[in-house]
């Protein structure tokens, strides 16, 4: 499912905010994603860098707020998988006492999945395009033209 700009940016807000709230509880569930899966949050990412892009070609907002949100966004993205744990692993952690071997051991693997035990969802996420380069990207485009979305789509849908 691809989403609209405004869907997107709705998204990279919500999980803007759960990552912007100081908690000690960190990792989170992917079930905050409500329903969406690592690489359609990392797709709506991009979706947003277009959004922002556009907002900017149209004066809306000031280079240093593209940047500010580009340069957040390149730094988050790539961490999803390690900040939204599987939600049958943060089930698990509120199971074990915080303090004990095992919480620290199950947070710890939850992070760092080996490859070869990725599910669909984590091989997904892998090929999703960087905020970096989708930038560039964007930057080489002209937001009035009237292909400029179906370009940013086509983008997304082929990485």
């Amino acid at each position: 499912m691809i989403m609209d700009s405004k869907q997107a940016c709705k998204l990279v807000e919500t999980v803007s905010c759960v990552i912007a709230q100081p908690s000690k509880n960190q990792p989170y569930p992917r079930r905050l994603f409500n329903g969406f899966t690592l690489s359609q949050v990392s797709n709506a990412y991009l979706i947003a860098t277009a959004h922002y892009f556009s907002e900017l070609s149209l004066g809306n907002i000031d280079l240093d707020q593209y940047k500010k949100f580009k340069n957040s966004a390149d730094g988050i993205t790539p961490m999803l998988k390690w900040l939204f744990i599987r939600n049958e692993d943060w089930d698990q952690l509120g199971t074990l006492a915080k303090s004990s071997k095992e919480h620290r051991d199950l947070k710890f693997q939850s992070r760092h999945i080996k490859e070869q035990n990725w599910t669909q969802e984590e091989i997904d996420f892998s090929k999703v395009e960087l905020v970096d380069s989708f930038a560039k990207y964007v930057e080489s485009l002209d937001p009035s033209s009237s292909l400029y979305w179906q370009q940013i789509y086509q983008r997304i849908a082929t990485a």
